[in-house]
């Protein structure tokens, strides 16, 4: 992506922006209305996210309030595979009247607080560096 900080750890690491940009690229082409893209997520992206996801686990038990705590529950997000954004956006959707909005990366702004009063939330569906 051409917006990518110089400071970014993945910004010289051509495989990942080439894969953060087909990823991308699902939510440049995507217009409301349209069904939220899937995205092939492959087997090293599902293991980082389940990594991750434990790590994340183990911090919000000792850190999170008990409110968060209740929300990652009720959202009951996989934990073995990265999570679909429309999957995301269905069970958030059932909890809250919240949706996602796929966008390619950052939005103004302006733009991203203006469309929570629509209760809607702009969301990236970025890839992570896979561990190797």
């Amino acid at each position: 992506m051409d917006d990518e900080p110089s400071t970014h750890p993945g910004v010289d690491n051509v495989a990942y922006r080439a894969r953060r940009q087909q990823i991308a690229d699902l939510s440049i082409e995507w217009l409301p209305g349209d069904p939220i893209p899937t995205v092939d997520y492959n087997a090293a992206e599902d293991r980082l996210w389940s990594l991750v996801s434990a790590s994340l686990r183990q911090a919000h038990r000792r850190f999170a309030s008990r409110e968060f705590l209740v929300g990652v529950e009720s959202l009951d997000l996989p934990r073995d595979r990265v999570p679909q954004l429309a999957e995301v956006c269905r069970r958030l959707d059932a909890l809250s009247g919240f949706r996602l909005r796929p966008v390619p990366g950052l939005v103004p702004m302006r733009a991203f607080y203006g469309s929570l009063a629509d209760l809607t939330f702009m969301s990236t569906q970025y890839v992570r560096h896979p561990v190797t």
